[in-house]
């Protein structure tokens, strides 16, 4: 049996977006011809379990073009080191037993890939951060995930850092986000320390996880700094992985040789989840709270809730309080009076409402929102007006940005920032909750 895998491959690659060429195709090595039956190796069993699903049929009809029409195509999980064409990330030996760093120990140990729904809005970005936990993201070593608040990139991030925690303690882990990044930055320049700040990030680090990269828009000094780190990660072949809301086309003030260092990454978007992912994602939540719900019920809230993740849990939680607080059964009338307060009075909101109500609170002007102040009451007001408009008034960041005169960018790191700083401040998150209670009560 006479062929050349790489001109197969090269066909392969004409026909399938580049992505998925470098992420599944591009990996399979041969390794071993046996008569009419040829072994593939893949990286890993979520490789090998992709493949058979979605390209096995085509990689078939491929071998075919070439004149291979009775060849039996087996794909195999090669384990590091029992094949030398298959390149893997390999620590050296003088790290092992090395705990993740201080600030990357594990997060909360819901941030899993057993936890994660996949579905076709995410399944890319999923799957490239499984390789990334694997070790097996070879081809790239940049992995950028793009998407808005809540839809998984998060969680993403934090299920791979779980999983090398488990898995592969030995490596060095760093998890940290934009804002940390420059505050340390900052920080060590300030203590004279900034190479001891270099090497933290360089020489101490296998594996860099950092997230909300549109923080850094206008940052001169950061984005330098952060460049050069890129490079000697990416020249001593370590894996980064990036997380963001917007394109870095799309980030204002980000200069051009940190654009051309980013034009390295596997960029995968994860939009919003279609009926079926967020049918699967109510089942799990509700397994999660305990919560018996029938599949009807499941049905009902899925086909309500399109545009906004957080509300099924949102929706949940209160179906959850009716049940043990007055036993009441979960019908579909309760579901719906559930839907009915939370969305109907969510489509009555308007910015005007929220600005009213937050301005009250803070005790500040709708001018003072506008303004260009950097003073903390205010970018508070500002973030939790934000907040309150993308959650109960159906306003995207778009809007949210013309109406407080910001940069897209700079909402987006609020957001981030203030459901952050909520999940570790009990305090602001009661002073939250508070301004939303006047809200819906407006």
């Amino acid at each position: 049996m006479k062929f050349d895998w790489d001109e197969i491959k090269l066909g392969i690659r004409g026909e399938i977006p580049e992505n998925s060429y470098q992420l599944w195709i591009k990996p399979l090595k041969v390794v071993a011809e046996e008569q009419n039956r040829l072994i593939l190796g893949c990286p890993n069993k979520f490789s090998r379990d992709w493949i058979l699903k979605n390209y096995l049929m085509f990689l078939q009809h491929k071998f075919k073009e070439f004149g291979m029409e009775e060849v039996e195509l087996v794909l195999e999980v090669v384990e590091r080191g029992e094949d030398k064409g298959m390149e893997t990330h390999t620590p050296s030996t003088q790290l092992s037993h090395r705990p993740l760093l201080p600030n990357a120990l594990p997060e909360d140990p819901a941030y899993t890939f057993e936890n994660f729904v996949v579905g076709a809005s995410n399944q890319f970005a999923y799957f490239a951060s499984r390789a990334v936990a694997d070790l097996s993201f070879r081809d790239y070593k940049i992995l950028l995930m793009l998407s808005y608040p809540g839809l998984g990139k998060t969680h993403l991030t934090k299920a791979i850092l779980n999983y090398l925690h488990q898995k592969r303690p030995e490596l060095r882990v760093r998890y940290v986000t934009a804002e940390e990044f420059t505050s340390q930055l900052v920080k060590s320049i300030k203590q004279n320390r900034a190479e001891e700040f270099k090497e933290t990030f360089r020489k101490d680090c296998d594996i860099l996880l950092m997230e909300e990269l549109h923080f850094l828009s206008g940052k001169k000094r950061t984005q330098v700094e952060f460049s050069h780190t890129m490079e000697r990660l990416i020249n001593e072949k370590k894996t980064i992985v990036i997380t963001s809301c917007l394109p870095p086309k799309d980030i204002p003030d980000l200069n051009n040789e940190f654009k051309s260092r980013l034009a390295l990454s596997l960029i995968a978007s994860i939009e919003e989840p279609d009926f079926d992912t967020r049918y699967r994602i109510v089942q799990l939540k509700a397994k999660q709270l305990g919560l018996p719900i029938t599949k009807d019920i499941s049905t009902t809230i899925a086909s309500y809730v399109k545009n906004d993740v957080r509300v099924i849990e949102c929706i949940l939680k209160y179906l959850k309080a009716r049940f043990e607080l007055t036993e009441e059964k979960i019908s579909q009338n309760l579901v719906l009076e559930a839907l009915n307060k939370l969305l109907a009075k969510a489509s009555a909101l308007t910015p005007v409402v929220a600005e009213k109500v937050v301005c009250k609170y803070f005790n500040v002007t709708p001018e003072d929102l506008r303004s260009k102040s950097k003073k903390k009451n205010l970018v508070l007001s500002r973030n939790v007006f934000a907040y309150l408009c993308r959650k109960h008034c159906n306003q995207s960041i778009k809007e949210i940005s013309t109406y407080i005169k910001r940069a897209h960018s700079t909402v987006l790191h609020g957001l981030e920032a203030l459901e952050r700083d909520m999940s570790n401040n009990h305090t602001l998150k009661q002073h939250v909750e508070a301004i939303e209670k006047a809200l819906l009560g407006s």
